[in-house]
C-alpha cells in the first residue's frame, strides 16, 4: 500500500455520513434528556447511548458532548459505517469499548474472516479505564509493590482501553487512551493493553494518543490492521506485539513510540522473573507482508526495537 496521504478529519466523516445519507443525532451525559429531547440538536440532545441505540441506523451519527457513557458494549452489526464522535470542544468519555463473542457457533477457530463486521468509527473520545486500589484485591502481597512474589495477573486492576474479539471493520481515530489518573505515576503496572484485538480483522487506529499502559497494542488474528500516525508512550511492555501469524497485510506507519523505561524497583512492577517482565519490544512481528514505515521510535524499550520473529516476512522503511 502507498504511504497515507493525509489524517482523517472531522469534515472527511460529515461528508462520509452524507454520502451514506445518514442522520446525524446529539448525546448528552451531563444536560441530555432521554424524555423531552430529540437528539437533533445539542441543545436537545438525549443523555444515554440506550435512547439513542433504540433508533440509531446504518450509517448514522452520533455527536457526543463532554460527560462519563461508560462502557461502550453496543454490539450490533451494521452495513454502513457508523460513527460515535465527539462534538468539537467536547471530550466525551467511554470507560472502555468491549465487543467480544465467543468462538462458537459464530465464528471459525483460525479464521478470522468470520469476524462480524461492525462497520463502526469512533472519533475524538476519550478512553479511560477505571480503577481498582489493588491493596483492595485480596491477592496475596498486593498490599506491599514490592512484594516478591507479585506477577503481572496480581496486580493488573483495569481492563483494557479497547477490547474486541471476532469484531472487526472498526477505526478509532484521534482518540486518547490513559488509566485513570487515580493510578499515579504507578498505572502502567497496573493495567492491561491499550487496545487488544483477537480475531479482529480490517481494524484502524489513527493519530490515536496511548499512555501509561502495561503494553500498547496486541493482536491476533487482526488481517488488515492500520496503525497510522499514533503516540504509544509511557508503556511497561511491548508497544505494538503481533501474537501470531493470522495477521497479514498489516501497516504499522507514521508512529511516534518512546518512554517505555522501567525498572523492578519501580512500585507495582511485577517482580516474576525478570529476563520475562525486561521482553518488551517497541515492535514484534509474526507471520506475513507487514509493513513497518516512518516511525519514531526512542527512550526505553529494554529488549528489540523490532523483534522480528521466524515467520516474519515485511517491507522494512524506517
Amino acid at each position: 500500500p502507498v504511504p497515507l496521504e493525509a489524517l482523517t478529519t472531522r469534515q472527511d466523516i460529515y461528508e462520509m455520513v452524507s454520502l451514506n445519507n445518514g442522520n446525524t443525532y446529539y448525546i448528552d451525559a451531563v444536560n441530555g434528556d432521554d424524555d423531552s429531547g430529540d437528539g437533533t440538536m445539542p441543545e436537545k440532545a438525549w443523555k444515554t447511548l440506550a435512547r439513542v441505540h433504540s433508533i440509531l441506523q446504518s450509517g448514522d451519527c452520533v455527536v457526543m458532548l463532554s460527560g462519563d457513557y461508560g462502557c461502550f458494549d453496543f454490539e450490533t452489526p451494521y452495513s454502513k459505517t457508523t460513527v460515535y464522535m465527539a462534538a468539537e470542544g467536547h471530550t466525551p468519555v467511554f470507560t472502555s469499548i468491549r465487543l467480544a463473542d465467543n468462538d462458537s457457533p459464530n465464528h471459525t477457530a483460525g479464521n478470522p474472516a468470520t469476524a462480524f463486521k461492525a462497520n463502526l468509527l469512533f472519533y475524538g473520545i476519550k478512553i479511560i479505564p477505571s480503577y481498582v486500589d489493588p491493596a483492595d484485591s485480596g491477592n496475596e502481597g498486593s498490599g506491599d509493590p514490592q512484594y516478591s512474589g507479585a506477577t503481572a495477573s496480581t496486580y493488573a486492576k483495569c481492563t483494557s482501553g479497547v477490547y474486541l474479539k471476532w469484531f472487526g471493520s472498526i477505526s478509532f481515530i484521534n482518540c486518547k487512551m490513559t488509566p485513570s489518573d487515580t493510578y499515579g505515576a504507578s498505572k502502567k503496572f497496573l493495567s492491561g493493553p491499550a487496545v487488544s484485538l483477537v480475531n479482529s480483522p480490517d481494524i484502524l487506529i489513527e493519530g490515536c494518543d496511548l499512555d501509561s499502559f502495561n503494553s500498547g497494542i496486541e493482536y491476533q488474528g487482526a488481517p488488515g490492521l492500520r496503525v497510522y500516525y499514533n503516540y504509544i508512550h509511557g508503556v511497561a511492555g511491548g508497544m505494538i506485539s503481533n501474537k501470531d501469524a493470522l495477521s497479514q497485510d498489516v501497516v504499522i506507519e507514521g508512529n511516534h513510540l518512546y518512554n517505555s523505561n522501567w525498572a523492578l524497583t519501580d512500585d507495582y512492577c511485577p517482580r516474576q522473573s525478570e529476563a520475562y517482565y525486561y521482553h518488551g519490544s517497541f515492535m514484534s512481528v509474526r507471520g506475513c507482508n507487514t509493513v513497518i514505515r516512518n516511525n519514531i521510535m526512542h527512550y526505553g524499550c529494554n529488549s528489540s526495537g523490532v523483534m522480528l520473529y521466524d515467520d516474519a516476512d515485511i517491507p522494512f522503511n524506517n
